[in-house]
């Protein structure tokens, strides 16, 4: 068999169809405007969504940002000669 179920996905119920009702409940709510707009924009960024551990963890392990950076260009620190 090319295509497997995963064990989280097996684990939901004993037969098939069980676990096809037992899976659309889990989606059966609707995710509020702030929530999408959230996700959204995390992707079109490129950026992890979670909380801050979670954040932190990724960061480490992929050696990539998770956040949003500040906007513009670095400051440039004036030397006090002049």
């Amino acid at each position: 068999e090319l295509v497997h179920e995963h064990p989280v996905y097996t684990a939901l119920a004993a037969s098939r169809g069980e676990r096809k009702n037992a899976y659309r409940k889990l989606f059966r709510h609707d995710l509020d405007e702030a929530t999408i707009d959230r996700i959204r924009q995390n992707l079109n960024c490129e950026l992890a969504l979670g909380r801050g551990k979670f954040k932190d963890r990724i960061e480490r392990l992929t050696r990539r940002q998770t956040r949003l950076g500040q906007p513009g260009r670095p400051h440039v620190r004036q030397d006090s000669t002049g």
